[in-house]
């Protein structure tokens, strides 16, 4: 068992996380695992972190998805995110979104892909913010939905707080605040409306 446990938030959205320890190919994961045939072992691990997580918090019953394909629970939302050896799931009484990223120089090869120029301008040679900026935009549109253009539609800024930082989506249609955490040198980031 590899269930880390809840991490307090501080707040009703609440953080579970998974360490990554079982192996997809174990015969005793079969009856899970076999929806994850043709994928790389990387992928395969990842989501069946993700599937046991979600079998330890006794909610695989509960889970139904809306048309957007956004997973709900009777008196909530959630989000699941993975990476690498870490899974993550957040619960909130509204809609929420949750991603895990490993800081990765890879962020900088796509940078102009999720940054604006102002973001670029301001911590476009930092991997900790671009990190933390992918994280964010990744969240947001998990909360927000389809159709959203995460370099010219999602504007991030990050203020005094420590863990917390700021998202406005198309000029201010909403804004966010995101909190993060960093385990094991991955970030992991939420945001609940």
């Amino acid at each position: 068992m590899s269930f880390i446990g809840e991490i307090p938030t501080g707040s009703a959205t609440r953080l579970f996380l998974w360490q990554v320890e079982e192996n997809p190919d174990d015969p005793k994961y079969a009856k899970i695992a076999k929806t994850f045939r043709g994928k790389s072992l990387k992928r395969r691990k990842e989501e069946l972190g993700g599937a046991l997580l979600i079998d330890h918090l006794g909610i695989r019953e509960d889970i139904r998805y809306l048309e957007n394909g956004k997973p709900v629970v009777e008196d909530g939302h959630i989000s699941i995110s993975h990476t690498e050896d870490l899974v993550g799931l957040v619960f909130s009484p509204s809609p929420v979104g949750l991603d895990i990223q490993s800081p990765t120089p890879k962020l900088f090869n796509i940078k102009d892909k999720y940054c604006n120029e102002g973001e670029l301008q301001l911590w476009g040679e930092s991997l900790e913010k671009l990190t933390l900026i992918w994280s964010a935009k990744e969240a947001i549109f998990k909360v927000y939905g389809e159709n959203l253009a995460f370099a010219e539609e999602i504007e991030i800024s990050f203020g005094d707080q420590e863990n917390e930082f700021y998202a406005s989506v198309r000029g201010g249609e909403a804004t966010f605040t995101l909190r993060y955490l960093t385990f094991q040198d991955k970030n992991v980031v939420w945001v609940a409306t």
